[in-house]
């Protein structure tokens, strides 16, 4: 009885940015997939490039923490990178063409000052227990700053993005996860006791490996609209989740419209 096997983890479940964005990506994802990833936890291989955007994460972490308590410095900040792939247990030719991509990249970032890491910025904060109506949420953020406003900046390896509201099909998809992403933080803030006084908060991707400096930030002040309408989604979906009921999407075209689609069904109660 699945109900009974998943009982003391559907007891202690939140969730998080990823998992909401699994359940509702009929594209990539869904609901099947989710149960299999988010509560059954079947293992799924590491690909390589998600084990050198872990390591890079880690890199910026060290770079944070030494611009909050010392000096930065990039020899440090590599040797981080290093250890860090080199926990991920790479295939030889894989772990040579990732560290000469990191050292490459992080060289990039700050040799040539093209990554602003302001001294008081908090690195890797994980927010648990945020209790909406009845969904329990959770994120772990890469970096907040707050000064007359809270700013959570989330690190990405890979292309960039242009807009929130790209028009080429072929980027559509990865539009919606970004942005979704972004709204899930705000809320998340919006919600935490720990930041209860701050009233503006926005957030941004930071593209690092954007092929221009004009193209690394791309920032998102949400609009009330777009969290209601998130959090009405975070709590239909927590009660599909509870009630182990994962319906099937197959009807839904994998892509941005269909996401759109299944999305709409959710919150109008059709699916």
């Amino acid at each position: 009885d699945l109900q009974a096997l998943l009982h003391d983890r559907l007891e202690q479940f939140s969730l998080s940015p990823t998992a909401l964005i699994d359940f509702l990506n009929v594209a990539e994802a869904g609901p099947a997939s989710f149960l299999e990833r988010h509560l059954l936890r079947l293992p799924t291989p590491r690909s390589a490039n998600g084990s050198y955007g872990t390591a890079v994460h880690a890199a910026l972490e060290t770079a944070q923490r030494l611009v909050n308590t010392s000096q930065l410095r990039l020899v440090t900040v590599l040797d981080r990178f290093e250890t860090a792939l080199q926990e991920e247990h790479l295939a030889p030719p894989d772990y040579e063409h990732y560290k000469t991509r990191g050292v490459k990249l992080l060289g990039s970032l700050f040799d040539k000052d093209n990554l602003s890491i302001p001294k008081g910025g908090l690195a890797e904060q994980k927010v648990n227990d945020i209790v909406l109506k009845h969904a329990r949420i959770k994120g772990k953020l890469d970096r907040i700053n707050q000064n007359d406003e809270l700013v959570v900046s989330d690190y990405k390896t890979g292309k960039a993005l242009a807009s929130f509201a790209t028009k080429d099909k072929t980027k559509m998809v990865k539009a919606w996860r970004h942005k979704t992403q972004l709204l899930f933080y705000c809320l998340l803030m919006s919600n935490s006791g720990r930041f209860a006084n701050t009233k503006d908060i926005s957030a941004q991707m930071l593209y690092l490996e954007a092929e221009k400096p004009t193209q690394r930030v791309l920032g998102l002040k949400p609009e009330s609209a777009d969290l209601l309408r998130l959090e009405g989604l975070i709590e239909a979906v927590w009660q599909r989740v509870t009630k182990l009921d994962f319906p099937d999407t197959t009807r839904y075209p994998a892509t941005a419209e269909g996401i759109k689609a299944f999305e709409d069904d959710l919150l109008g109660g059709k699916v």
